[in-house]
Order: structure tokens, then C-alpha cells, then sequence
């Protein structure tokens, strides 16, 4: 009935109207396709048999998306990430990171970057990151005198590296509509996702560096470690947490080993790190971050390293089981959403966070 143009000025216009006027975006753009096609197919439309003609269009369409299988790992990872938000682990992430760049000129904002980045990972959602990272950071960065535009700026930019860094539920939409695969999608945003970022915090550091009056230093805490001393510590950290992670992929690659799990057939791909010439390497590493533990930082430093540090364990733990389990060929994309949710949970009530007022209120989001 009417013309392309039309219809998309008609579209354009409406929406920016609907929204206006505070209408939610589903209902927006439901109200808004009944509209287009009626404007198409004329007001017949609306009064056809259901399955017949034009309107079968609509059916097919709501029946297809209500059984796309891998549209169940969206509510799952808007779940996690509302989780995450009312859980203790994005803040204690956000001391741990603090506490070994508080003194470079534009530490915070280079924290809220690297969170920004690990947050992406866990969850995959723009919205809640960029809130939470408002909550934690800003305030920290107004109250120590940053340049407003830097920290609001800062914020903004990496709160929107959720749409590249893998598992993006963007990217997981756009999959779906051009039946590409999501998980050659997450390799193909992976690299991208993280030189944006890479570049976010040269920018940074470059801007501090060239006006100090954009990101002044905190006073400094006479208690703190410093210089040679703090090097060593996150060393150590590094290196128990090298030692853990090592130690799990050992005793994987044994169970397989001994089972018989990773025995290479035609049509099957070998399991990542978890085949018998694996072991070799991963015994390498494990003895090596063992040494680094005890005899290059030192047991003392090593625990403290460890306790400052900590709070990035639970991060690094949802981040390997759900990109871990999609990578590994363990499970496909909605089975480690779940699995994120699980983790987050489990973590959560180990550390006793995990309430039902923080579950129920995640839910109702």
C-alpha cells in the first residue's frame, strides 16, 4: 500500500516517539511492526484468518523465536549479570585491581577499563556494566579530583566494550538473524574487543601523563608496599594462582588420560589441554610457578600478595567456566550461560552474599 520510504520514516519516526513517551522498547517495536504491516498489506490485514495470507508471516515468526534454543542463554546472562551486580565480587574485584595501580597517574580510570573488560567477559551486557561501574569508579574518581569528562568518559566508553568482548548477547542476536555461528562470532569479536580496549587505556595513560591535573595521584598510604616490594607480591599472587590452575588442568588431563577420554578418533576434535602430550607442559608450568612461589617472592609475600589480590579469583572463575566450556568444547552457548548462573550462585553463597532478596530481585530484572 505504501512505499518503502514511507514506511521507514513512519518507522524512524514512531519509534523515537514511542520512546518518548516512556514506552518500553518490546512493546515499542511490536506496536511498530503490526504497524508496517498494515501499512504494507493494508487493513485486511487485521481482519484475516490466522494462517492465511499475510498474517501466517507473524505466526511463523513468533513460533520461530519462541523455539530458538539458544535465545534461552540471553535471560540467562542478563540473570548472572544482575547477580554479579548485587554480589560483593565486582567491588571486591574493583579493591583487588586498585591495590596495585592506586599510584600510577590514571590508575583508577585504567582499573575501570580492565574491569570493564572482565565484567564483559562474565556477563556480556552494556546496560548493568555501565550502571555498576558508575556506582563503584565515579565516585572513587570525583572524589579524588579527576577531570569530570575523563571519568564520566571513561565509564561510557568501556561500559560499551560489552558488545565485542565474548559472550556479547549482541553478538548472540546477531547469530540469530544471520544464521552465523555464534561461537565463530565470539572468536572473530575476541581480539577486536581487547585491542579496543588496549587503546581506551594508552589513551589514558597518555592524557595523565601529558596534563597531571587530570587525574591526581590519592595520598599515599605509608603502610602500602611499594616499588620492588609490590612487584614481587603480585608475583606471587600470580604465581599460587598459576599454581591452582595448573594443578586443575593436570588432574584433568590424567582423568582423561586414564579413562581413556582423549583417545583421538576420526570426526572428533582432541580436548584442549586435556590430551596425554598435554601433560608434559602443564607439569612444566605447574613446577615452574611453584618455584616463582617459593624461592623468587617468597612464601610471606606470596600470602600477602594473595590477600590483596584475591578478589580476583571469583571473576577469573566465572570467566573460565563459561568461555572455558564454550572454547573447550564442552557445551554450546546456552548450556554455559547456565553454568555462569551457577557459578555466580555457588560463589556467591560460599562467600555468603547470596541471599534470597538478591536472587528474587535479579530475577524480577
Amino acid at each position: 500500500m505504501f512505499d518503502v520510504g514511507t514506511i521507514s520514516l513512519v518507522l524512524l519516526i514512531g519509534m523515537f516517539i514511542l520512546l518518548a513517551i516512556g514506552m518500553p522498547l518490546g512493546f515499542a517495536s511490536a506496536f511498530l511492526a503490526v504497524v508496517t504491516l498494515v501499512m504494507k498489506f493494508g487493513p485486511d490485514f487485521l481482519f484475516s484468518d490466522f494462517g492465511r495470507g499475510p498474517l501466517a508471516v507473524l505466526g511463523q515468526a513468533v513460533y520461530r523465536q519462541m523455539t530458538n534454543y539458544v535465545l534461552i542463554s540471553v535471560p540467562l546472562f542478563i540473570f548472572m549479570a544482575a547477580l554479579l551486580e548485587r554480589s560483593g565480587i565486582a567491588r571486591d574485584m574493583y579493591s583487588s585491581l586498585n591495590v596495585w595501580l592506586s599510584r600510577t597517574r590514571g590508575g583508577i580510570a585504567i582499573v575501570t577499563s580492565i574491569m570493564a573488560v572482565i565484567m564483559a567477559a562474565m556477563s556480556g551486557i552494556i546496560g548493568g556494566e555501565v550502571v555498576l561501574l558508575g556506582l563503584i569508579a565515579l565516585p572513587q574518581m570525583l572524589r579524588l579530583g579527576y577531570n569530570q569528562n575523563l571519568a564520566i568518559g571513561t565509564i561510557c566508553a568501556s561500559g560499551s566494550l560489552g558488545t565485542m568482548i565474548p559472550p556479547s548477547i549482541v553478538l548472540i542476536f546477531y547469530g540469530l538473524i544471520t544464521e552465523t555461528s555464534i561461537k565463530a562470532l565470539f572468536t572473530a569479536s575476541f581480539l577486536p574487543g581487547f585491542m579496543l580496549a588496549s587503546f581506551f587505556i594508552i589513551y589514558i595513560i597518555v592524557r595523565t601523563r601529558v596534563d597531571p591535573s587530570q587525574a591526581p595521584l590519592p595520598e599515599e598510604d605509608p603502610d602500602a608496599p611499594k616499588g620492588k616490594e609490590k612487584g614481587l607480591m603480585f608475583l606471587g599472587f600470580l604465581a599460587r594462582f598459576g599454581l591452582w590452575i595448573t594443578g586443575a588442568m593436570l588432574a584433568r588431563a590424567l582423568f582423561f588420560t586414564v579413562t581413556g577420554q582423549n583417545v583421538v578418533t576420526e570426526g572428533v576434535d582432541p580436548i584442549v589441554l586435556g590430551m596425554a602430550s598435554d601433560i608434559p607442559g602443564i607439569v612444566i608450568a605447574f613446577i615452574i610457578c611453584l618455584l616463582i612461589m617459593l624461592f623468587v617472592a617468597g612464601r610471606e609475600r606470596t600470602a600477602k600478595g594473595w590477600e590483596m589480590g584475591k578478589g580476583l579469583i571469583a571473576p577469573t572463575v566465572v570467566i573460565g567456566v563459561v568461555l572455558g566450556s564454550i572454547y573447550g568444547g564442552i557445551t554450546g552457548i546456552t548450556e554455559a550461560a547456565g553454568m555462569g548462573v551457577i557459578a555466580v550462585f555457588v560463589i556467591g553463597l560460599v562467600r555468603r552474599e547470596m541471599t534470597f532478596e538478591i536472587v528474587w530481585d535479579s530475577v524480577m530484572r
